[in-house]
Order: C-alpha cells, then sequence, then structure tokens
C-alpha cells in the first residue's frame, strides 16, 4: 500500500506521517531551524498536529490524517531532533 503526499508516494505510512510533519515545520522553505526549534519549544505535538491538519485538510476528508498518530509523528520529531541539522 501507497501513501500519497504532496505528489509523492511514500512505502509506510510512517514515512507519510513524517512527511506530512516535516513539510508542515519546514513551511516550503519559509521556516529555518531556528524557527522550527522555536516551535518544537514552544507548542505541543497536540497544537502542532491539530493546526497542521485543521491547515491542510478539511475534517471530512477521508485521506486527512489521523490525529493522534500525527501528533506522535510531532512528538517523535521534537524528541529526537537529528533530522534538524542533516
Amino acid at each position: 500500500m501507497s501513501f500519497e503526499f504532496q505528489g509523492m508516494l511514500y512505502d509506510s505510512e510512517s514515512k507519510w506521517y513524517r512527511a506530512i510533519a516535516e513539510s508542515w515545520l519546514w513551511a516550503g522553505g519559509w521556516n529555518d531551524r531556528a524557527d522550527i526549534i522555536g516551535f518544537l519549544d514552544t507548542m505541543t505535538p497536540d497544537d502542532l498536529a491539530r493546526e497542521c491538519r485543521d491547515g491542510w485538510w478539511a475534517d471530512e476528508e477521508e485521506d486527512a490524517p489521523d490525529l493522534d498518530d500525527l501528533t506522535a509523528m510531532f512528538a517523535d520529531l521534537a524528541r529526537n531532533r537529528a533530522w534538524l541539522t542533516a
């Protein structure tokens, strides 16, 4: 099963959630590392996930990410920040 986000296919649900969360944080290049660290330090994973899903999907959309799974991915990205230095 493939998962699609912004025209890209992901071979696992976990990679799909990561792509969504990272894309939200980077905002298409508008945010830099310092901005993202600020968001991760001041916003809860639940707030980030809710803002992301509400910004990109309507509540009734079938392909909208699960809020709990998206929250878990934002929590993982906040906890393990090595991806910000890559």
